[in-house]
């Protein structure tokens, strides 16, 4: 996650979203690392309620140590079917989601959800949301996808 903070170029400035979060453990290092603002959304009921318990030690240990984060908002639901995130999405500069599990409707539906991404935004994923020679960049400009 260090390599991929270094190339996507967060400031403390930047919106992060996770999308599929877990327990958080990706949102959780940028707001510490890249002190930036983070949203974190989970469908599952368990591995959320784990992740708002963990924003609690997180945010008292930094207060402990005198150490800042970015501003962390964890919302429970469907990122699909979120009106709060689609309100965010033009104003994202980094997508995170670890789509390897997704089915193909999923990953579908992610690509429409990306088309409201800003110019320069950046996604970073485990695998492409379309065959490789469609590309998103042929319908917005601009939006760099990172496979990892």
């Amino acid at each position: 996650m260090n390599d991929i903070l270094r190339q996507v170029n967060l400031s403390k400035k930047s919106l992060f979203v996770d999308l599929g979060m877990g327990i958080g453990n990706v949102v959780f290092q940028v707001a510490a690392q890249a002190q930036c603002n983070v949203y974190g959304i989970e469908l599952l009921d368990k591995p959320f309620e784990y992740a708002q318990a963990l924003l609690q030690e997180l945010q008292a240990r930094s207060l402990s140590y005198g150490r800042k984060i970015g501003a962390t908002i964890l919302r429970k639901g469907d990122f699909l079917q979120h009106d709060e995130l689609v309100v965010l999405m033009p104003d994202v500069d980094v997508i995170f989601c670890q789509n390897y599990a997704f089915d193909a409707q999923t990953n579908n539906g992610l690509i429409n959800l990306f088309l409201t991404m800003k110019n320069g935004a950046k996604i970073i994923s485990f695998k492409p949301f379309a065959p490789i020679r469609t590309r998103l960049t042929e319908v917005k400009r601009n939006i760099l996808c990172y496979f990892i």
